[in-house]
């Protein structure tokens, strides 16, 4: 079993630039951002609307001027809220904005630890927090430095990053463990194998026995760490790949179906209006007028 088929296609970071922004709308852009990991740093800052977030084993709902933060290697994924819209900024940094290639006592006691899952982290900070003020001022120089993307900004959203962990260490919201491993999610075997099986044919008893647990203990088990069935999960993927390939090449509704794991076309067409709000033909047409480009995240 690969971790890596779990690992986001998308490249957020390079040597270069270490870090990506963009905006994201649910449902408008996407009807949800399935569970994933990518070995950047994500900072979320909820603008209009709520959306559910889950950050490994933490389940909540982000509202306007929340702010949400996932360390390198976290599972993470945001689903939409009732039938609210969510409106968010999000920048992905590498670990390199924080000093993680530094030598010294920083890198060793604060952020090495961190990277590496041996200090728990409050992802989710609303205006309750000490800091809150302080943390929500951070987080929008950052943003607004990776908007006018400039050599001489990358040094201000590095300085800022630091400044904003800083804060979390200062406040407790981050703290130790007593463990140097990051605590593996029981469904993670199982995730990894829906992300690289998902346009096979699976069952619900197939995916029980990857992770040995019986079938009813194992769908529960799985709706409660993830916050969706596994049917669910495995069509949000389907689904997924499905606009990907309808708005990036010119093949047919049913060869993208079939090649998605679907092999009833009106199966798909009804999943498909029933979660992007069109056909996929409508879906394909818009794209090509004037559809924002989707973010994938």
């Amino acid at each position: 079993m690969k971790k890596d088929q779990l690992k986001e296609r998308r490249q957020h970071s390079t040597s270069a630039k270490p870090f990506s922004y963009y905006i994201s709308n649910i449902p408008d852009y996407f009807p949800n951002v399935p569970l994933h990991w990518h070995k950047e740093f994500e900072l979320n800052v909820i603008l209009e609307g709520a959306g559910d977030f889950i950050t490994e084993d933490k389940h909540f709902t982000a509202r306007k001027g929340d702010i949400v933060l996932t360390t390198p290697d976290m599972l993470h994924a945001v689903y939409q809220h009732g039938d609210e819209h969510c409106i968010y900024d999000t920048l992905d940094l590498d670990s390199s904005m924080l000093g993680s290639r530094d030598n010294g006592r920083v890198t060793d006691e604060f952020i090495l630890p961190l990277l590496t899952g041996a200090y728990d982290l409050d992802t989710h900070i609303t205006p309750a927090h000490y800091y809150y003020s302080e943390l929500l001022t951070t987080a929008e120089n950052m943003i607004s430095a990776a908007k006018g993307d400039s050599p001489l900004l990358d040094m201000l959203i590095k300085s800022e990053m630091q400044r904003f962990i800083f804060l979390l260490y200062e406040s407790g919201s981050i703290s130790r463990k007593g463990s140097s491993v990051r605590k593996s999610s029981l469904m993670r075997p199982v995730i990894e194998y829906i992300n690289e099986h998902f346009t096979e044919p699976l069952t619900v008893e197939q995916l029980a026995g990857v992770v040995h647990l019986s079938k009813s203990y194992f769908m529960g088990s799985f709706k409660k760490e993830t916050g969706v069935g596994a049917v669910e999960y495995i069509t949000q993927l389907r689904l997924k790949l499905a606009r990907e390939l309808l708005k990036s090449t010119e093949k047919s509704v049913s060869d993208i179906a079939f090649e998605c794991g679907y092999h009833n076309l009106s199966n798909f067409n009804r999943q498909f209006r029933s979660a992007c709000g069109s056909s996929p033909r409508e879906f394909r047409s818009r794209s090509e007028d004037s559809k924002p480009a989707e973010q994938d995240h």
